[in-house]
């Protein structure tokens, strides 16, 4: 039995980075993509379902709300494994794409900003109160930030499809920039704050922790560094994923830790069921 929730672990800590690898290329290149990402999917569903299905279903109020906060931190990358949308660049798109993307985007943004606020509650069931505050203070305007700025390019996406091609305003392309920016760093920062929360509650182990904060600490510099001004993508700069300003900055790049976290969780409610 713990060999299969180690291996049910295992899987669900692979998911991010298995969904990113799959999802940035352009997925009509991608043959049997439609079969790759069910299996992907029902695959992460049955290994949450392995760690935390009891707990959630039948548990005690901690331990269920321990699972319902590592399942909405995992939900957005178990949602981007099926591979109904793409992360790559826009331009290896098509709009109608981007499109489905921005959509799928704004309901992740929903799905961790959610998950955040319940592992507020949860780890002030433990007794936790002031990391945790301050995690919930810089989550809750990084999912508003993250649902303006990606309403912003879903609407221009909209406005396409519908066949008006107006050029965008530059003000709402300096927007977009601005609300990104603030929306990453306040992600990164909730992160940080959950995931030293967590340790001082015994969900997660210290050198984790630590190690979570400085991995968001570095981001966060490089960040700074970039600027605010969202790095040019196009099919004649450098390929973005050789530039780390551009990959921090991929509005999903910066839930994986936060997916991580929720892997933490589930198997912490796993054991106190």
């Amino acid at each position: 039995m713990k060999l299969i929730n180690r291996a049910s672990s295992c899987v669900l800590f692979a998911l991010p980075f298995v969904a990113f690898g799959l999802g940035a290329r352009p997925l009509h290149g991608l043959p049997g993509r439609e079969i790759i990402g069910l299996v992907v999917f029902v695959l992460a569903l049955a290994c949450a379902w392995r760690l935390a299905g009891p707990a959630l279903a039948n548990g005690a109020s901690p331990s269920r709300t321990l699972a319902a906060s590592g399942g909405l931190l995992l939900a957005p990358w178990v949602l981007i494994a099926l591979l109904w949308t793409g992360l790559g660049a826009p331009f290896q798109a098509s709009t109608l794409e981007n499109q489905h993307r921005y959509a799928l985007l704004m309901v992740d943004a929903l799905l961790v900003g959610g998950g955040f606020m319940t592992l507020r509650d949860a780890l002030r069931e433990r007794g936790e109160r002031f990391w945790s505050a301050l995690g919930f203070a810089a989550a809750v305007p990084a999912g508003l930030l993250y649902l303006a700025c990606i309403a912003i390019t879903f609407a221009q996406a909209t406005q396409v499809l519908g066949g008006d091609h107006t050029p965008v305003p530059p003000l709402f392309s300096h927007l977009y920039d601005v609300l990104e920016f603030f929306a990453c760093c306040l992600t990164y920062l909730a992160t940080a704050l959950m995931s030293t929360a967590m340790a001082a509650t015994a969900l997660q182990r210290r050198l984790g922790a630590r190690i979570v904060a400085v991995l968001c600490l570095l981001i966060l510099v490089l960040l700074v560094l970039g600027g605010i001004e969202y790095p040019t993508i196009s099919g004649q700069t450098a390929p973005w994923y050789t530039q780390p300003a551009v990959i921090v900055r991929i509005p999903a790049i910066p839930w994986v830790l936060p997916g991580l976290l929720g892997v933490v969780l589930l198997r912490a409610a796993g054991r106190t069921e």
